[in-house]
């Protein structure tokens, strides 16, 4: 965080899919847009422009990391989806309330995104990117024990063809 008080995506907030990073990047940026917003005088139109967009990127990235989870059949599909409905209600009420008569400051908005962002990030993104990696490594050891086995296999192949050649030798002797 820098002194006005905006984020830089740290490299341990990034995950490894690509279109998530990216979409984590446009909510930083909104989330900073905020935090700028906040220190210049309050306009109602221009809240309402930065909400949107927040609305709008916010369901975009839900619905592809929901899809990239799926393909990768991350078994905490269903947990990451109750997080991002409750994410997604929030900021629905957040678009609801600003047209009523007690509309959401922004500082209330800025701690809600600061607080999903690094929560979101940190906790429930890197839960199926270490999914993700121990299937890496699991698939990679599973290459090293086949690799390894099929030179079993073949030491074994050699092994009993030099046996029987042995045996043929020692026949042929008698």
């Amino acid at each position: 965080m820098d002194k006005a008080g905006r984020i830089i995506l740290p490299d341990d907030l990034s995950v490894e899919h690509v279109e998530s990073e990216n979409d984590h990047l446009v909510l930083f940026d909104i989330y900073n847009e905020l935090v700028a917003f906040d220190k210049l005088i309050w306009d109602r139109k221009e809240l309402s422009i930065i909400l949107l967009k927040l609305t709008e990127v916010s369901l975009i990235h839900f619905k592809r990391e929901e899809a990239y989870m799926q393909y990768i059949a991350f078994p905490g599909l269903e947990l990451h989806k109750i997080h991002h409905n409750s994410l997604a209600y929030k900021i629905a009420r957040f678009n609801v309330n600003f047209f009523s008569d007690n509309p959401p400051v922004p500082l209330e908005i800025i701690q809600f995104l600061k607080a999903w962002l690094i929560e979101h990030v940190l906790s429930f993104d890197n839960v199926y990117e270490r999914y993700l990696n121990k299937i890496h490594d699991d698939s990679a050891v599973s290459k090293k024990m086949d690799l390894r086995n099929k030179r079993i296999a073949q030491v074994r192949h050699v092994y009993k063809k030099v046996r029987e050649m042995s045996i043929k030798v020692h026949k042929s002797d008698d």
